[in-house]
């Protein structure tokens, strides 16, 4: 490989903060939310022009109910603006056995405004359009990241920083141990689609439903008349070809097939997927306008900003939640998130605690969890709830001068239950 060596140069230190929240989804929206409202003054860091990561950017609208701590206050705060409903309660169509009972969807649209009009009542600054490209780490401490944006090459310090990047980007840089799934097994992606102009009532009276549309594309294929060469069937962890409806007439929520072997965190790989599944989106609808009753008038309203990882890096931390943890139900005295109200899954606070290095903490799908106990911590509720964990951890070590390693539970704990999360057990605060 050829090699350019690039100069020395001083960058600019545009901010010094107690917490940096890397990566603006919903992991980072809490962690910020949560470290600033315990009084600390905290910086969110974010790729896109808007937040909500793979809520928003990945149209991953339709989840399990948010109903734990930050969760239930952000549907409040989409319920109030008509933005987020249980499916079972919307409409007649429902009832034909295509929605399953714990499903609620929610405006993407909505969530872009509601997350930036809380960070902002709560006092976090935000700073957008900037991708992290490097830690700043001196005896095995990082201190702060490197960024890029239209202003150039900056520098931000912090004596905290959360990674909510989601590939663990910021612990990779800063030379944090992490883990990747084998190349040939990691979970498959998917590009998510919104189509609108959708009859239901017609596609239902014809016999059809949701839940069956898989078999409505593999039937097409069988045909001949549709060639579609994304992985119809669900396969380890992914649903494969899948369909819901929204909070909107006429408008679903499509996972448009699994693409496997490719890498979140390599280029090309990305590059690869963002063109195979657009192509295929096109061609799945078009074959549904043409062959199925009720879609004669759809088209795609828009896809995801970006294509659907489900995994890439985990840190190593001080503990890695297992499979096993997870079928035992085993329960952990340093709790401090659950995925769902009344989830038997608890994670422990050392999972969010990188081995080797200081004053970082992680939240999200990158936290120390096994490849096959990773798909319910990373749902959006999940991820809302490490994403609180963290920023509280990080605020409270702020505050009383202590490594993120070193923070008594106890204090943690308290923080969460007074902040109305509920970690399964009754304790005095």
């Amino acid at each position: 490989m050829e090699w350019i060596k690039e100069e020395e140069r001083r960058i600019p230190v545009i901010a010094n903060v107690d917490v940096l929240v890397a990566g603006g989804g919903v992991a980072g929206i809490a962690a910020a939310l949560a470290a600033a409202r315990l009084g600390v003054k905290v910086l969110l860091v974010e790729r896109y022009g808007f937040l909500g990561g793979m809520a928003t950017a990945g149209l991953v609208i339709t989840v399990p109910p948010m109903n734990n701590g930050l969760q239930l206050e952000i549907a409040q705060r989409l319920q109030e603006m008509g933005a987020y409903a249980s499916l079972k309660s919307l409409s007649e169509y429902y009832s034909k056995g295509d929605v399953s009972a714990y499903t609620h969807a929610f405006d993407p649209e909505a969530l872009k405004l509601v997350s930036v009009k809380m960070l902002k009542e709560s006092g976090v600054h935000l700073l957008m359009h900037s991708l992290i490209v490097g830690a700043c780490v001196k005896d095995d401490t990082i201190y702060g990241v490197i960024i890029e944006n239209k202003s150039g090459r900056q520098a931000i310090r912090a004596k905290v920083i959360v990674d909510a990047t989601g590939d663990a980007d910021v612990a990779a840089f800063a030379n944090a141990p992490f883990e990747k799934e084998k190349f040939e097994n990691i979970l498959p992606v998917t590009l998510m689609f919104n189509i609108i102009g959708v009859n239901l009532k017609e596609f239902y009276n014809a016999g059809f439903n949701l839940g069956k549309i898989r078999e409505i594309i593999e039937e097409g294929m069988k045909t001949g008349k549709l060639d579609f060469k994304l992985e119809t069937k669900p396969t380890k962890n992914a649903p494969g070809v899948y369909a819901e409806a929204t909070i909107h007439e006429g408008e679903i929520n499509v996972w448009g097939g699994s693409l496997k072997g490719i890498d979140g965190t390599n280029v090309e790989d990305l590059t690869k997927a963002e063109i195979i599944t657009r192509e295929e989106a096109w061609k799945l609808v078009t074959f549904l306008k043409k062959e199925v009753p009720g879609f004669e008038s759809a088209r795609i309203e828009y896809t995801a900003t970006q294509v659907g990882i489900r995994e890439t890096r985990r840190i190593v931390g001080e503990y890695t939640l297992t499979i096993e943890d997870i079928k035992n139900k085993k329960s952990f005295k340093d709790i401090v998130a659950k995925p769902y109200l009344h989830s038997t899954i608890a994670v422990p606070y050392r999972c969010l605690v990188p081995k080797k290095i200081e004053n970082l903490l992680v939240a999200g799908r990158c936290i120390s969890v096994t490849s096959d106990a990773l798909p319910p911590l990373r749902t959006i509720p999940a991820c809302i709830s490490t994403g609180q964990a963290a920023g509280s951890a990080a605020a409270l070590s702020v505050f009383n001068n202590i490594k993120p390693r070193m923070l008594p539970i106890s204090l943690l704990q308290e923080s969460l239950i007074k902040q109305n999360v509920d970690l399964g057990f009754n304790k005095d605060v």
